[in-house]
């Protein structure tokens, strides 16, 4: 047993809210010999079988308080099938209907009275971009909650090899353990230590509010103020479905852009190439932006303190310097930046031991998260206008029944005020691009991926 951060616990209430706080990961797979899949649902089932034992998460449920008096908790699930985390989608047939699928599963609530995943199997997919025979999709579908990004792809490059999972694996991935308890028990805990955690949370907010007016107060003083973003069509209510792109860039292209660009990292690379993408998206609907753009980037946490919690990054604001023309000198700038950000996490997870988020009672947080969309609409500035994130290359090498992952792509949460999210993973051979937009701002997300292209394209001519 073992019970939900306050860091993972704010997917499940912005579930409840504005955001679809559930993670798609795709992968794709070249049928042998190009002929139809000979697999049966008991040879898929003995396979994802096999895989469950690398984490008990997979085979754990959520135990939700009545009104989230508290967090919830980890249990092991009694009556865990792993039949019922496992669809096959025979007859789909061609690239884009598998594609309107995968955004169908993204969409589609998940069940967290039982352990939230789900393996979909799409055989004999015809018209995948790359592969003229049949391939065939095998699309994890999970809650924000069990895992992040790096999470996923750590335990994606263990669940896509065909190897044995050995007992060292097993150990490593005992999270919650073999301990529960009853509802009713869980909630008499939480009502026990309710009064403790309610004077903490006071404490820290009067201190909140101290270092808030003394930040008013330098900014009177002279000091910088915090920069103003615009406001832009992806920085609305979302309004939904979600819709995936996927792009490939050629990673010896990437590499050699990068050795000619200083200190830059690749990441540093991609937010330019995405910046002026977005930028010239929104200028083809003469809706170019009075001022730079920004985004949101997660930087992670591992490594820098020990945490017992599944998602560990903490969220920084990227300027993407979309009005300086020069790429060089905008990769220069947003490098500089990233560094800065990136040192200042380093150094404030140094000076405390706790965040403020770590000490949020559940109710707050549930309110802060569910109680967006009552909210009126309104002109104010966002906090960032668009999402970009590194992800470790997910099954780079890996696997699915004996047959070798060629590509895969991830639809992201979205939700309203970030409607457009990009994640950027190494493959090996290649750099991969997958972006999940709220459909109702981006009804063709194609030419928005031909923009990301024409954009790398630029920089490349620029730059090499």
């Amino acid at each position: 047993m073992k019970q939900v951060t306050a860091r993972d616990a704010a997917y499940l209430y912005l579930g409840d809210g504005v955001a679809t706080a559930t993670v798609v990961s795709c992968q794709v797979v070249v049928n042998p010999a190009g002929r139809p899949l000979e697999l049966t649902e008991d040879r898929l089932l003995e396979w994802i079988s096999e895989r469950i034992w690398i984490s008990d998460l997979f085979t754990s449920k959520l135990i939700r308080l009545p009104s989230d008096i508290g967090y919830p908790y980890w249990v092991p699930d009694p009556d865990f099938s792993a039949a019922a985390h496992l669809q096959v989608h025979r007859n789909v047939g061609t690239w884009a209907s598998a594609i309107e699928l995968v955004e169908q599963f993204g969409d589609s609530p998940m069940d967290l009275a039982h352990a939230p995943w789900l393996m979909h199997v799409i055989p004999d997919v015809t018209g995948v971009p790359g592969h003229a025979g049949l391939c065939s999709l095998v699309v994890f579908r999970f809650h924000h909650i069990a895992f992040d990004g790096v999470t996923s792809a750590t335990l994606g490059e263990k669940v896509f090899d065909d190897g044995v999972v050995s007992d060292a694996t097993r150990a490593e991935g005992r999270v919650v353990g073999k301990g529960t308890a009853s509802r009713a028990a869980l909630t008499r805990r939480e009502l026990r230590r309710g009064p403790a955690l309610w004077s903490r949370f006071a404490q820290e907010g009067i201190g909140i509010v101290r270092a808030s007016r003394q930040q008013r107060r330098a900014q009177a003083g002279g000091v910088r103020p915090q920069r103003v973003w615009p406001v832009i069509r992806f920085n609305h209510d979302f309004r939904g479905p979600r819709t995936v792109g996927h792009i490939l860039f050629d990673r010896g292209d990437v590499l050699e852009m990068k050795s000619s660009l200083g200190g830059a990292t690749v990441n540093d690379l991609m937010l330019s190439i995405v910046g002026q993408a977005v930028h010239d998206y929104l200028g083809r609907r003469n809706e170019t932006p009075p001022s730079s753009l920004s985004a949101l980037v997660p930087v992670s946490t591992r490594g820098m303190r020990e945490a017992d919690t599944a998602n560990q990054f903490v969220p920084v604001v990227v300027d993407l310097v979309t009005t300086e023309a020069d790429p060089r000198v905008r990769i220069s700038l947003i490098a500089a930046e990233t560094a800065r950000k990136k040192n200042r996490v380093k150094q404030k997870l140094a000076e405390q031991t706790t965040g403020f988020i770590d000490i949020v009672p559940a109710p707050v947080l549930r309110l802060l998260g569910s109680g967006r969309p009552r909210r009126k609409k309104s002109v104010a500035p966002p906090r960032f206008n668009v999402v970009i994130t590194n992800l470790p290359g997910i099954a780079r090498h890996g696997s699915f029944c004996g047959m070798n992952i060629v590509d895969s792509f991830t639809m992201q949460p979205v939700g309203s005020g970030a409607t457009l999210a990009h994640a950027i993973s190494d493959r090996g051979d290649h750099i991969a691009m997958s972006i999940t937009v709220d459909s109702a701002v981006m009804p063709d997300i194609g030419e928005y991926c031909q923009i990301v292209r024409e954009s790398f394209e630029t920089h490349r001519a620029t730059i090499i």
